[in-house]
C-alpha cells in the first residue's frame, strides 16, 4: 500500500526558511529605503525653506538700498544709502572663517543668514536677470467698467518671453492671472500671455470674476482664431523704453487700456487729464546674484543661487505718517500728512505694502503741498488684512522712500 505524504521533508523546510529569510530581508530593505528617502526629502525641504527665508531677507535689504556695489573678490555685496539714510550701509557676504553668509548694517549686529556654506563656493556677480519687472510708478491700466489695475506684481521671463504673476483690481478683490504657472493649473487649463517676436503681447489671462482677457485680436475668438477683421486690437511693448500701449479685450469687462496716449474711445490721448501707462523696468534695473553650495548637519549638499533685481534710482528718507494706525473695515481713513525733508515731487504716490498681501492704494490721492509734505490722502481699509505695513512713496522719476513698518491696521 502507498503511504500518504503528511509533511515536508527537511530539505523542503530549509528551502522555505531560506525563501522566507530572503523575502523578509528584501521587505526590510525596501521600507528602510522609504524611511531614508523620506528623511532626505524632509531634510531637503527644511534646507530649501531656510534658504528661501534668507534670500527674502537679502532681497528686502537690497530693495531698501539706494546704491549697490560688488567687491572684486566676489564675496560681498555692499548696499548704500540704506532706507534713504546716506550714513547707513549694509553688507551681505561670505565669511570663510565661520562658513556662513552674513548681513551687517551700520550700527547693527551681524546676522547669520545661512550656515554650513562650503568654503570658496560663494560667487557674487553682476548679471542679467531672468525676469523683467514692471516699473514701480508706471504700473497702471484702466478699464471703464472695473477701474484701475495694478501690474506691479507682474514680470516678464526673458528666457520664455512669458508674463507671470497677477494684475490686481484696485476697486475690487479680483486678480488677473497672466499664466497658468502662476495658479498651478496648467494640467487642467493651459493659458498664458507672452511677448512675441513682433513686439506684441499674445494669448489670454484669467480672473475668477473678470473671466478671459485677450491681448491680441490675432487670437481673439473662442477657438484662438483671428478677429482682427472685425475688431483690430493689440497690446504692444516698446523694445527701447519698455512702454506698453494699446488695448486688451474681455467679454465680461470690455476694453482695458494700457497707455493714456491711446486712452480715449477714439484711440487719442487722455494724458492731460489722466497720466497712466504700464512700463517694464528694462531701462532702470540691474541685477546682482550669489551662488553657493551649503551642507546641512547630515552632510546633504544643496546648490543655491540667489538673484536680485535692484533699481538704479536713489532712495530718500521719509520721517512720518499721520495717523500711523487704522481700523480694518474703515472705508474712509484720511491720512492728514506724510512728511519728509525736501524729497517729494508733484505727482508722488503713496501705498501701504505688506508681504503676501495686495498693495493698498488711496482712493483719494494725496495732495502735493510741498517737497516736504503730502496731505489728505484717503484709504479704504475694507476687508484689508490686519497687521504692520510699510509706507512706500514713489516719485514720478522713480525715486522712492519707505517708512519700514510705518503703518498698522488693527481689527478694532
Amino acid at each position: 500500500m502507498k503511504k500518504t505524504k503528511l509533511g515536508a521533508t527537511l530539505v523542503e523546510m530549509m528551502i522555505y526558511i531560506a525563501l522566507f529569510t530572503v523575502v523578509s530581508f528584501l521587505v526590510f530593505q525596501f521600507f528602510s529605503f522609504l524611511v531614508t528617502s523620506r528623511k532626505t526629502t524632509d531634510a531637503n525641504n527644511v534646507q530649501t525653506k531656510i534658504l528661501k527665508e534668507a534670500e527674502d531677507v537679502v532681497d528686502e535689504i537690497i530693495k531698501d538700498g539706494g546704491s549697490i556695489d560688488v567687491d572684486e573678490s566676489g564675496n560681498t555685496i555692499t548696499i548704500g544709502n540704506y532706507q534713504g539714510n546716506p550714513s547707513i550701509s549694509c553688507t551681505v557676504g561670505y565669511n570663510a572663517t565661520s562658513g556662513t553668509v552674513e548681513s551687517t548694517c551700520t550700527g547693527g549686529s551681524t546676522q547669520t543668514l545661512v550656515s554650513g556654506v562650503v568654503a570658496n563656493s560663494v560667487v557674487t556677480t553682476y548679471g542679467t536677470t531672468d525676469n523683467t519687472t514692471i516699473d514701480n510708478y508706471y504700473n497702471w491700466s484702466w478699464s471703464e467698467n472695473i477701474g484701475w489695475l495694478d501690474w506691479s506684481n507682474v514680470s516678464l521671463n526673458k528666457e520664455t518671453n512669458q508674463l507671470v504673476g497677477y494684475a490686481n483690481v484696485i476697486n475690487g478683490y479680483d486678480k488677473l492671472s497672466l499664466n497658468c504657472l502662476t495658479t498651478n493649473t496648467c494640467s487642467k487649463v493651459n493659458y498664458k500671455v507672452y511677448l512675441g517676436t513682433d513686439g506684441q503681447l499674445h494669448g489670454y489671462a484669467w480672473g475668477e470674476n473678470i473671466g478671459w482677457v485677450s491681448f491680441n485680436c490675432l487670437e481673439g475668438d473662442n477657438s484662438g482664431g483671428s478677429t482682427c477683421a472685425s475688431s483690430n486690437y493689440k497690446v504692444s511693448v516698446n523694445a527701447q523704453t519698455g512702454d506698453w500701449s494699446g488695448y486688451a479685450w474681455s467679454e465680461n469687462v470690455g476694453w482695458i487700456s494700457f497707455n493714456c496716449l491711446t486712452g480715449s474711445s477714439g484711440g487719442g490721448s487722455v494724458c492731460a487729464t489722466s497720466n497712466y501707462k504700464v512700463k517694464d523696468s528694462r531701462t532702470k534695473n540691474g541685477v546682482v546674484s550669489m551662488a553657493f553650495k551649503v551642507a546641512d548637519s547630515k552632510g546633504i549638499v544643496t546648490d543655491s543661487k540667489w538673484e536680485f533685481e535692484y533699481n538704479t534710482n536713489t532712495k530718500f528718507s521719509v520721517s512720518s505718517i499721520t495717523p500711523s494706525t487704522g481700523v480694518t473695515n474703515n472705508s474712509s481713513l484720511t491720512i492728514s500728512s506724510v512728511a519728509g525733508s525736501s524729497v517729494f515731487q508733484n505727482g508722488a504716490r503713496v501705498k501701504l505694502v505688506k508681504t503676501g498681501e495686495m498693495d493698498i492704494y488711496p482712493t483719494t490721492n494725496f495732495t502735493f503741498t510741498s517737497s516736504s509734505q503730502l496731505t489728505n490722502g484717503v484709504f479704504n481699509l475694507t476687508r484689508k488684512v490686519a497687521g504692520v505695513y510699510d509706507v512706500v512713496i514713489i516719485n514720478p522719476d522713480g525715486t522712492t522712500g519707505t517708512i519700514k513698518n510705518g503703518f498698522t491696521i488693527t481689527n478694532s
